[in-house]
């Protein structure tokens, strides 16, 4: 019995010091780890590539714990807006550049200039100036470039093929692409629809970039607008090459297909030759296109034009960790992580020697350089707190030239011209 005894206290006793050990050892581990929340908006394509540079992050780092919170995009900037009115805003926004100065006016953001100052990563020469001095205010820095949102036209090349119809070319014209387009449009079985169109909409967001190359813009300034400019003849003009679109050369499918199949699905479907789409779609056309496809600039109107905007990585400026908020984004933004990135196809890099290095452009089954290409014909949308209100009226004004064959585009910039000024006013 008291050999029982004496085994059953030894158990209880390398038990005891066992769970105290244990815990000892917990204990002493979580006062070192730090927790950051990651707040992002990516379709399930992207948010593995997240993923995956996170957890080599996390790796390097296991100090630090990520937790990555994904928000669809309808909803993402009504959750980032509750969550820093709630008290309990991310330490890392994904943000973009033309929504950016809304925060940095309501000083939600923290300035990164001290961080990139002592940081032996991470200099601000290493960016393209463009997209760098899209995050800066005054003096301040509110944002490490992720990527340059340059948009390009992808191309069916199976189609074209198929049709006789030659590539479109770094050089080619709104005249080269409406001929293209033209030919591309097709109604296979002459049953009175068409199969195939050569161009489809994308979102009203797109049109922009028709309206930039016809020398055209939505205020008189980007960095300091005053007026309103959507009245202007080159406006105007862009508005009904875009209606023509549909309602003249009849390139494009009705406004009703277009609510059955988006943009993207037209394009991985085999039904359109042609579409407006940025970098960001690359992971998922190639996951769903079977065809051959490649990448072009955009055509030129009376000047070559895309989109010159970005995204960037912000601290909250509420942060409780903006030290190791900071090692992600210096990460993220750094070579290493963009290395991680851009591997995947998943960007237009802003960092100069990840975008101009041969191993970039070799490893790509499509045509890389037009995006790169199109940097220096960035166009930005105006920098005011009312950007989004003044986007708003231009997609109604938009709506009714892509249904309304009939619109009369003039009165309509001059209707929508007013509520804008008004806006802007504010």
């Amino acid at each position: 019995m008291a050999r029982i005894l004496k085994r059953f206290f030894l158990w209880g006793f390398c038990f005891i010091i066992g769970a105290f050990l244990s815990s000892c050892s917990e204990v002493k581990k979580e006062p070192g780890t730090k927790k950051i929340v990651f707040l992002l908006r990516a379709t399930p394509e992207q948010l593995s590539i997240w993923k995956t540079v996170v957890d080599v992050f996390k790796r390097k780092n296991p100090g630090i714990e990520v937790e990555l919170q994904n928000v669809e995009t309808r909803y993402y900037w009504s959750k980032l807006r509750t969550m820093i009115a709630g008290g309990t805003p991310p330490d890392v926004i994904f943000m973009e550049s033309y929504r950016i100065q809304a925060y940095v006016l309501q000083d939600s953001l923290e300035d990164l200039s001290p961080y990139i100052r002592r940081s032996r990563n991470i200099k601000a020469s290493d960016f393209y100036e463009g997209p760098f001095n899209l995050y800066k205010f005054g003096n301040k820095i509110y944002g490490l470039p992720n990527d340059i949102a340059v948009y390009c036209m992808f191309y069916n090349k199976d189609i074209f093929d198929t049709y006789g119809v030659d590539y479109p070319k770094d050089d080619w014209t709104w005249d080269d692409f409406l001929q293209k387009a033209e030919k591309l449009t097709l109604d296979i079985d002459n049953n009175g629809i068409k199969e195939v169109y050569g161009y489809v909409y994308g979102h009203p967001f797109s049109s922009f970039l028709w309206i930039w190359q016809n020398d055209a813009y939505l205020t008189d300034d980007y960095l300091n607008p005053k007026r309103i400019t959507v009245t202007s003849d080159n406006f105007v003009q862009a508005l009904k090459f875009i209606s023509d679109m549909r309602f003249k050369y009849g390139i494009v499918p009705g406004v009703t297909e277009l609510e059955v199949l988006n943009t993207s699905l037209f394009f991985v479907q085999g039904r359109v030759a042609m579409v407006v789409d940025g970098h960001w779609m690359v992971p998922y056309y190639k996951n769903y296109a079977n065809f051959k496809w490649d990448v072009v600039v955009l055509p030129k109107g009376k000047q070559r034009a895309t989109l010159g905007e970005g995204s960037c990585f912000s601290i909250s400026k509420a942060s409780k960790n903006k030290d190791a908020a900071w090692r992600l984004i210096e990460f993220l933004a750094g070579e290493h992580g963009q290395k991680l990135i851009v591997k995947m196809g998943f960007s237009t890099p802003a960092l100069k020697k990840i975008a101009e290095s041969e191993q970039y452009f070799s490893s790509k089954s499509y045509s890389e350089s037009a995006f790169i290409k199109s940097i220096p014909f960035g166009k930005c949308f105006p920098r005011t707190e009312h950007l989004a209100e003044l986007q708003d009226a231009f997609y109604r004004l938009h709506e009714i030239v892509v249904m309304d064959n009939n619109a009369d585009i003039s009165l309509l910039c001059e209707k929508y011209g007013k509520e804008m000024q008004d806006i802007l006013n504010q």
